[in-house]
């Protein structure tokens, strides 16, 4: 008999900042309606601020989140496909049982400090009455809490490297067999089932339409089933808990990056091939220093900035970065290339697109981090292998990836989509330079920002200043209309003197030597063409 299974799609406004939430009737293989508003208060715990919002998968800022219940409380978590702990901020009066064992789980971007906790808790359709989790008291990772949410859900899985809650527990006997993740639970619960979860994510910049998003387990999203004619993708080097897999080529609007030149840093790599991990949970994405200049460096018009380590991208480029995994190229839609970022200089706008890929050095498991820059462009299909008695072994773990994006139709969504959130911002591009977009000081636009009852002068400086500003006005008329006068008279005696004689012009027309070559005017339609490369590798 077919287990019961849970998977939802839902419509997501992209708006940073702007959380996206639905009603709590959830059908299977039924879009549902969102309801966008603002990011819920937050409320202080301690020295953990969380939230008491409500929803589904959605994009909040540059995380993927969905909606959970602990205890029969809501929490909104990030998803995360890089660990397997789940970890919360709660509130000071959630009850839970408390082991007061304290742990800390470790990531690239800070700390979650906690003690670790069982609660029941409830995910996509699916029930674990006595899940561990670690509840945290201090944490340093940024983009979670501090934009209204309550933690991170890990959706990994142990291989030889186990959680940090699994590693902890297990060393105490009180706890044998509790130290599970969640989706370790869930598996057990479903034995006939094959132990995959189904994702993809929604491009937070499709500001004007809808975009999609899914999250599915043990199912898949109907609107991907072609994805299981895709080829099977092992996990390498299979063993260390990561969902990372061979990069077989990468090329930058056909041009091929040379791996062989980049040896990997994982043990047993074949030559001329990386290895990436595939993150929900890591913003953009981010390669070796060489293959990171390489992308940019070869992509028009776009210039390398030494001070903060980034690229400058022209915010219409319809450059293409295609990926190879398993035999099959994997095109990147350009707006996954950069990121708009719009920093306010005095009374304008100095609005620039900067790349969305980062330079990433790591000596470990892996190469680089494919997060969202990568994952908005597949669906993918993380499969745990299958149950052995209780947790699933990472050893026959794969992927399977299903492309989302059409390189000829990505090009035309840069205009239909970057040039309209240009637009949406209200602030034109400046010809002058292309990278610049927002008003020029002095503009109408900068006064309509000024802080309400605010103007260049007020009215008490008129009435103080007024009287004085026409009393020298006038006093200067007076001397003017008097040294007229007076040059006239002179002008009529020293003429009656001398008589008049011709004169030549003293004004001659420039010549312009035919071999000078006019400026080409700015052209709207390619603003940044014959740009020469700012950045060359030696």
């Amino acid at each position: 008999m077919r287990c019961f299974t849970y998977s939802w799609r839902v419509v997501i406004v992209g708006v940073t900042m702007v959380v996206a939430h639905a009603r709590a009737v959830v059908l299977r293989g039924t879009r549902l309606p969102l309801q966008s508003r603002e990011a819920a208060s937050l409320q202080s715990a301690g020295n953990i601020t969380v939230t008491n919002a409500n929803g589904t998968l959605s994009s909040v800022s540059f995380r993927y989140v969905s909606n959970i219940t602990v205890n029969g409380q809501h929490f909104r978590v990030a998803i995360d496909t890089g660990s397997s702990d789940l970890w919360l901020a709660t509130p000071k009066d959630f009850v839970f049982d408390n082991t007061n064992i304290s742990m800390v789980d470790m990531y690239a971007g800070g700390n979650a400090r906690g003690t670790i906790g069982f609660a029941s808790v409830e995910f996509g359709g699916y029930k674990v009455d006595k899940q561990a989790f670690n509840n945290v008291s201090e944490v340093t990772i940024g983009g979670i809490l501090d934009i209204g949410l309550d933690g991170f859900f890990g959706l990994s899985f142990a291989g030889d490297q186990p959680s940090v809650i699994a590693s902890t527990l297990d060393k105490d006997k009180t706890y044998a067999n509790q130290s599970q993740p969640f989706l370790y639970n869930v598996f057990d619960q479903t034995p006939g089932h094959d132990n995959f979860i189904g994702i993809s994510l929604s491009r937070p910049d499709d500001a004007e339409k809808s975009a999609d998003a899914s999250f599915s387990i043990n199912e898949l999203d109907e609107s991907y089933a072609a994805v299981v004619n895709t080829s099977v993708v092992p996990l390498f080097p299979g063993n260390n808990g990561r969902w990372s897999v061979l990069i077989d080529g990468m090329s930058i609007d056909g041009i091929d990056i040379p791996l062989t030149g980049w040896p990997s840093w994982v043990r047993g790599a074949p030559r001329g091939k990386l290895v990436a991990i595939l993150d929900t949970g890591a913003p953009g994405a981010q390669a070796p220093d060489l293959v990171y200049k390489f992308i940019y460096s070869n992509i028009p018009g776009a210039k390398f900035s030494q001070s903060d380590y980034s690229w400058t991208v022209p915010c219409n480029t319809t450059s293409i970065l295609s990926v190879k995994i398993g035999g099959q190229d994997f095109p990147i839609n350009p707006l996954d290339l950069a990121d708009i970022r719009v920093k306010t200089n005095g009374s304008y706008n100095d609005s620039v697109c900067s790349s969305s890929w980062r330079s990433y050095d790591a000596i470990g498991d892996f190469d680089l981090i494919f997060g969202t820059a990568f994952l908005r462009n597949v669906y993918t299909v993380f499969n745990f292998g299958n149950t052995v008695s209780s947790s699933p072994a990472a050893g026959n773990a794969s992927i399977q990836l299903l492309s989302l994006t059409d390189a000829t139709a990505a090009a035309a969504e840069v205009m239909t989509v970057r040039m309209a959130q240009v637009a949406r911002m209200r602030i034109p591009l400046d010809p002058n330079n292309p990278s610049k977009i927002g008003p020029s000081p002095g503009s109408v636009a900068a006064v309509e920002n000024s802080p309400p009852g605010s103007s260049p002068s007020s009215d008490s400086q008129i009435a103080k200043y007024g009287p004085i500003v026409i009393g020298l006005l006038g006093a200067n008329l007076l001397v003017v209309l008097v040294l007229a006068v007076m040059g006239l008279v002179m002008c009529v005696k020293r003429g009656a003197k001398s008589g008049s004689r011709p004169r030549t012009s003293t004004y001659a027309r420039a010549r312009v030597d035919e071999d000078m070559q006019a400026l080409d005017s700015y052209n709207e339609d390619k603003p940044y063409e014959d740009h020469t490369r700012p950045y060359e590798e030696n």
